[in-house]
């Protein structure tokens, strides 16, 4: 995973070791990350219709919608499109995808319970 890709609250898996984990990026993390070059310890987290829920999404229709805000997701056969409308929509395959698009558009982190 290309440590540039991350922001401070994202959620990655990994770590070094066996102890493999889901945690969510700090400051101080992200400064070693990019510092010692040791990405290769950490992958993505996939989207799922979980995380999508956990995240305050709710099914509707083929859609994932959050809050009434206009933002939707749509879960096409397990890959994941935010509708901006042709040809604006964005695939997203990881949470921290999710997590950064949606500051993009709002200036807010995205809480996700995981």
């Amino acid at each position: 995973m290309d440590a540039k890709e991350l922001m401070i609250g994202n959620w990655v898996f990994g770590g070094p070791g066996t102890e493999k984990k889901q945690f969510k990026v700090t400051r101080d993390f992200l400064y070693e990350l990019i510092g010692t070059g040791n990405d290769d310890y950490y992958d993505p987290i996939p989207i799922t219709p979980e995380i999508l829920k956990r995240a305050g999404f709710e099914k509707d229709g083929d859609d994932y919608a959050f809050d009434g805000d206009g933002l939707r997701i749509t879960d096409e056969n397990g890959h994941y499109y935010c509708n901006g409308g042709y040809p604006y929509d964005v695939e997203l395959e990881f949470v921290h995808q999710l997590q950064n698009l949606y500051f993009a558009l709002t200036g807010d982190e995205l809480e996700i319970n995981l």
